[in-house]
């Protein structure tokens, strides 16, 4: 009966549904490995002390947290928008662009929520094919030519690119945003695990957005909190969209909490780029790996001479992302950072699979 119903655009469109169960190596989602310092959990729990945190409903503009993002970045709060994941900041900005019909620009393989929200908020996406052979590195002149011929209402870029781990230079951004009049979106959500930022090109480009998250660096995934640094016209355009008292109040404070405390992680970061390379150098050498790419992300893209390992990395506890299917990423499976320990079980598992 609903199906007579659902827009007839939506037929074959499949929701994002991640992979469930517990795992004891969970290497699926590029989440903080380590848990939280005692510091920082001991001023989490001073928020139930407040029987009001719970009773009452948030600040509807996380002002406060803004405040504290703005100053660690040398904006004003102005600036700054925040969200329940940068997923809904993207649904928020394409709600307040898109007109049915519109065109969006953006890479593929990349983050699969800019093409899901284009399709929810009737618009067209407009995939750019990052070539495998050149290991999925941007081409910045087929951008400019392609997103200066489609006239699309946004350009979305991701930098380092899920799931390739591949980056772009500010001098690479800069050329698109000088090329382009349309909204450039550049997701960050793995920056921390790089040294370059395009947030310092906001105060030249007026039509740039950067996108970060404390999902991945910070260990906040299950608390769902983003924000985005722009213009302050653009941040209002994607204020239009956001629904009132869209970040709950535990994430709010939590997230000032981590700003407080940002230093504190930068220890665990190395010791996540540190593994990084240590694993890029190992599985290199595995017999059942083909390739593995250059990442500057807390995850690696590997491409395996056969498509079952993530089905045998699982049936050894062992939870990776299987892109084995996707046409553009052939036998690949992508693998989060983790610990380690789990990065040794993960390099023997891997061996007994050969």
């Amino acid at each position: 009966m609903i199906k007579n119903y659902i827009r007839k655009d939506l037929s074959g469109f499949q929701p994002y549904e991640p992979e469930l169960g517990q795992y004891p190596i969970k290497l699926d989602a590029n989440e903080n490995p380590f848990k939280h310092s005692e510091v920082i959990l001991n001023e989490i729990n001073e928020f139930t002390k407040d029987p009001f945190n719970l009773s009452r409903y948030p600040d509807t503009t996380s002002s406060e947290l803004k405040k504290k993002i703005a100053k660690y970045w040398h904006f004003k709060k102005e600036n700054v928008v925040c969200g329940v994941g940068s997923d809904q900041i993207i649904d928020c900005l394409l709600k307040v662009l898109i007109e049915p019909g519109d065109k969006i620009v953006m890479p593929s393989p990349s983050f699969s929520m800019y093409k899901h929200s284009t399709v929810l908020n009737h618009g067209v996406p407009i995939e750019i094919t990052l070539d495998e052979a050149n290991n999925y590195a941007y081409d910045i002149e087929a951008i400019i030519k392609i997103t200066n011929e489609q006239k699309p209402k946004a350009l979305f870029l991701c930098s380092p690119n899920n799931p390739t781990g591949n980056i772009l230079s500010n001098k690479e951004i800069e050329s698109v945003l000088k090329a382009v009049d349309c909204p450039v979106i550049v997701d960050e959500a793995y920056a921390e695990f790089t040294h370059t930022t395009a947030i310092d090109l906001i105060n030249q480009y007026e039509h740039l957005v950067v996108l970060r998250t404390f999902s991945k660096a910070y260990g906040l995934a299950g608390l769902r909190l983003g924000y985005a640094l722009g213009h302050k016209d653009i941040i209002d355009a994607i204020k239009l969209g956001v629904p009132p008292y869209n970040l709950n109040a535990f994430a709010q404070f939590v997230g000032q909490i981590i700003m407080d405390y940002i230093d504190v992680y930068k220890s665990d970061l190395d010791v996540i780029m540190k593994e990084r390379d240590r694993l890029i150098d190992i599985i290199n050498k595995l017999e059942l790996v083909e390739k593995v790419y250059p990442s500057e992300a807390n995850f690696l893209l590997i491409k395996c001479k056969k498509d079952t390992i993530a089905k045998g990395l699982k049936e050894k506890d062992i939870l990776v992302r299987d892109f084995s299917k996707h046409p553009n990423m052939l036998n690949c499976i992508r693998v989060t950072i983790g610990t380690e320990e789990e990065n040794n079980q993960l390099i023997q598992a891997l061996k007994s699979l050969e």
